[in-house]
């Protein structure tokens, strides 16, 4: 038996480095076999481009997390403004109504010797009376039970009156009533609703 020592070079992938190694032949007659050592340094090498890698996978990934958290952080920031700027326009809109519920303190005043015209109204579900004085500019609304003589404008098309909260109007052609909100800082609405004459006496 013959010991034959070689010593080969071995390409690693991509051509950035190259594998020592020793190859050991031994002959057995007419047969030759051989085992191939490869260099401790190569493989040290190898585990540090690992090592290399790994590092750099871990940094990317750590990044992308960190974008992923500033991400969902922008987002919840975003949403809490949006709450509380909804939060800040409802109380505005609660303030507005409440101080134009405090301006109006109007009052049912004694009943004049003019007779009224009387309709009974429904606007949306809500039951509302007038009592209509032509010759005295005046309406009286009931509303809940609650009464209020409004100053009001009689033309030959309609009737109109105003609250700090509403702005109404009487058809007098086909009796329809619509009520108008009258606030500024409350996003304009109408309500709609008819009206019924319950007296003889026409308008």
């Amino acid at each position: 038996m013959r010991k034959i020592m070689v010593f080969g070079t071995a390409l690693c992938l991509g051509g950035a480095a190259h594998a020592q190694s020793t190859t050991n032949c031994n002959t057995f007659g007419s047969t030759v076999r051989c085992t191939t050592t490869p260099d401790v340094g190569w493989q040290n090498q190898q585990n540090l481009n690992q090592a290399a890698a790994n590092f750099g996978a871990a940094i990317a990934a750590r990044r992308e997390r960190k974008r992923q958290e500033r991400a969902l952080a922008e987002t919840a920031a975003a949403q809490a403004a949006t709450q509380a700027a909804a939060a800040a326009a409802e109380t505005a809109r609660q303030a507005a109504i409440t101080a134009a519920e405090n301006a109006d303190t109007a009052v049912q005043l004694p009943t004049p010797s003019e007779e009224p015209v009387l309709l009974a109204c429904k606007v949306e579900g809500y039951a509302v009376s007038l009592a209509l004085y032509e010759k005295h500019n005046r309406v009286d609304e009931t509303i809940d039970g609650i009464s209020k003589s409004r100053v009001a404008t009689f033309s030959t098309a309609a009737v109109t009156w105003l609250s700090p909260l509403v702005r109404s109007s009487l058809s007098r052609l086909d009796g329809s009533y619509t009520i108008d909100r009258n606030i500024p800082e409350v996003e304009a609405k109408s309500f709609f609703g008819t009206c019924a004459v319950s007296t003889a006496r026409k308008f």
